[in-house]
């Protein structure tokens, strides 16, 4: 087997690293003058005759977040673009909340999502991680928003708390990366010297 896909040598980290500067170079050209998301086509041509939706311009605020952490050049002004957005066409500046999208001659999407609004939680708990300014704000007003209009305690654990414990264990992920790599390595070397015991 070529080395590049064997877990933890150097050949693939090198690898994993290229792919994953292949993918977050893909998305460099979302963001629309006002920050919402275009779709991105297979070669990541915005396609600007597409709705920007907000749940797709939140994904880039968290993608780029990821990025910023790995320390991806150009992250932290994506992120920044991401909730420009988020913060500006696509908010609802009278009744509060967010938009589904905009179309792409500017007229709003109907129809509030609940969807949406977890994602943007997720947006700006990934942006807090990212130390981006303004996250702070946005996600104290998306919980706030959230546990007003959505919430319902009969109901118990929504989308909402799946994206917070995804947010959280990401966070744990950066923080104890090295930890966690230690331990699978010792996993890995293990089940390979039972496998050689077993085979031989």
């Amino acid at each position: 087997m070529n080395n590049k896909y064997i877990i933890d040598t150097e050949e693939n980290k090198a690898f994993m690293t290229s792919l994953t500067d292949d993918l977050l170079k893909f998305g460099h050209k979302f963001p629309a003058p006002t920050g919402s998301s275009y779709y991105l086509g297979d070669d990541g041509t915005p396609w600007t005759d597409r709705p920007r939706e907000t749940w797709i311009t939140c994904r880039m605020a968290h993608v780029y977040s990821i990025g910023s952490i790995l320390g991806h050049e150009g992250s932290e002004d994506l992120i920044d673009q991401a909730l420009k957005g988020i913060r500006g066409e696509l908010h609802d500046d009278v009744n509060g909340g967010w938009y589904p999208g905009i179309t792409a001659d500017g007229k709003i999407l109907p129809n509030k999502q609940c969807y949406a609004h977890a994602f943007v939680i997720l947006a700006a708990s990934s942006a807090l991680l990212a130390g981006r300014p303004g996250a702070s704000e946005l996600l104290k007003e998306a919980l706030d928003l959230y546990d007003k209009r959505f919430w319902n305690d009969e109901s118990g654990m929504g989308t909402v708390e799946v994206i917070l414990i995804i947010v959280v264990l990401i966070g744990l992920v950066i923080v104890f990366k090295e930890q966690i790599s230690g331990i699978v390595e010792d996993v890995f070397k293990t089940i390979r010297q039972e496998t050689r015991v077993i085979t031989n």
